[in-house]
Formats: structure tokens, sequence, C-alpha cells
């Protein structure tokens, strides 16, 4: 289903999000959970065509995320959840549909959020007035899940 999400929550609060469901089903999703006591996950992805099948793998995708099923992975770790996302969810085992994602993780500890991105936009910074740039990746991350083994630099 296609979402739009407002969250709101600081680092010593649960974060809350409000759904307001825009029209059809799709394969936009949003999801975030505690890894641990001092880790913060949170993810935005998107599966390609719409309908039934896109909306399938986006809650298939999501479920290996909220659980940590993935296995030999850091989930503290973004570009190995990638890399193991791209091994688990080949197209051409779902109807060549593929998707996109973004992973970060904060770390509340020592306030720095470690983040990878396979095929999706690039991230943004807000600031509290309210201003917005672009972040720039510095670090090797994943191809989407149509490029099995690659990497890139961007």
């Amino acid at each position: 289903m296609s979402q739009l999400h407002r969250i709101s929550g600081t680092a010593t609060t649960a974060p809350k999000a409000d759904i307001v469901f825009v029209h059809g089903l799709g394969g936009d999703a949003f999801g975030y959970h505690w890894i641990d006591d001092d880790h913060f996950a949170m993810y935005l992805l998107d599966v390609c065509d719409h309908g039934v099948g896109s909306a399938l793998l986006s809650v298939a995708a999501l479920n290996v995320l909220k659980t940590q099923s993935l296995t030999d992975v850091d989930f503290r770790e973004p570009d190995q959840v990638l890399t193991q996302l791209n091994q688990k969810f080949p197209m051409h085992q779902h109807n060549n549909l593929y998707f996109t994602i973004w992973y970060g993780v904060y770390n509340r500890r020592n306030r720095t959020i470690k983040h990878a991105s396979g095929g999706h936009p690039p991230s943004f910074l807000l600031s509290a007035d309210g201003s917005a740039a672009e972040y720039h990746v510095k670090e090797a991350s994943p191809r989407p899940a149509y490029a099995p083994g690659k990497r890139r630099t961007a």
C-alpha cells in the first residue's frame, strides 16, 4: 500500500509513526526497530511495479529486516544487510521484481548514523531550522538486487 509516514520521538523516547494510506496497492515500505539498547535500525524500500506481487515482496523483505533473520549478518552494519538482502531476493525468483532500499543504523551512544543504499535516491540531512542538504555517501555500498556481487563507490 502506498503510505506517507510522519515520525516523531527522541533518542530517549520510543519513535512514533503516523501512517496515512494514500491509494492503491504497491511495494513502498518503511520500517524501524531497536537492534539493541544502543542501535536503532530504520529502512525505506520500494519494490518496482504495483499490485499484490509488489506488496508481497515488500512485506517479505520487511519481515526479514524486522526479525533480523538473515544469517551471518551484523544488523548494525548496513553494508552486510544489503549484501545479504541482495543474495536472498534475486529478481529472477520474484517474477522479475526488485526493490531499492535505504538502510540506516543510528548509534545512540556516539550519535552517528551508518547507512547504505541500494539503488535508492540520496539521503538528506534536515537541520533544526528545517533546511535540507544532500548527504553524500563516502563508502562502498551494494547495488540494487539486480546486480548480485557488484559493488560501487560513490
